[in-house]
């Protein structure tokens, strides 16, 4: 059986002020290290046989920091107690993993786009998976694209432990996938900030066991859920 952790990226400052990020490279803030750290601890013994992840500046400081909280369980004496039999899991960065893209939206708010773009976002209220953002990617493209690299990597692993970080609507897009859910009532899904969602590939079904869990982050400041 195949275990997929499902984590978003820390927050960043676009996220904080619900700007619309989708390609662009913004990095992680401070409180994002932070969550980055917390959710690093809190799978440190999971023994991950690799971490993908987005290639993105945000899932991929997000990733490295979970990789490396693996070879700090390994030098401490991790795992069975010699820490020598657990190997440091590689982060494997995949372009598919990215989020939408949100193409002219970028850099906007949601405010800010529907006043540039009335037809488009009108259109969203009919179709929100089919239509497209200007400029950019629909979530049924979003779907397709992150679909197809997760049954790759399933094809690839079929049995082990894969942390696979990514963004809101990228996690939105497996997980329904993994729920055979419709994609216009992705909405329902709740991704937060380096939250922790858990899917399961066995015997080619899919299974959801977790979603949203963001008990490692108790005590830190939460961004609101801000699918790009």
């Amino acid at each position: 059986m195949l275990t997929l952790y499902l984590i978003r990226h820390g927050e960043t400052e676009w996220n904080k002020g619900s700007v619309y990020q989708g390609h662009t490279d913004v990095p992680l803030s401070g409180l994002g290290l932070r969550q980055a750290a917390a959710v690093a601890r809190r799978l440190a013994d999971e023994p991950l046989d690799a971490v993908y992840s987005s290639d993105l500046g945000r899932a991929r400081q997000t990733a490295e920091t979970v990789a490396a909280a693996q070879a700090q369980v390994q030098r401490n004496g991790g795992g069975n107690g010699n820490g020598l039999d657990r190997p440091v899991p590689p982060v494997i960065c995949a372009p598919e993993l990215r989020e939408i893209d949100v193409g002219l939206c970028a850099g906007k708010t949601r405010t800010e786009s529907e006043l540039a773009f009335p037809d488009v976002f009108r259109a969203m209220r009919t179709d929100p998976a089919g239509t497209r953002m200007p400029g950019g990617e629909s979530f049924a493209d979003l779907y397709e694209r992150v679909s197809r690299a997760v049954m790759g990597i399933a094809a690839a692993r079929p049995e082990g432990k894969l942390a696979l970080v990514s963004h809101g609507g990228s996690i939105r897009a497996v997980l329904c996938l993994a729920l055979g859910m419709p994609l216009n009532r992705r909405s329902r899904l709740a991704v937060d900030n380096c939250s922790i969602s858990v899917v399961t590939f066995d015997q080619g079904a899919w299974q959801a066991a977790t979603i949203n869990d963001t008990c490692h982050l108790d005590g830190l400041d939460t961004t609101a859920s801000v699918e790009v």
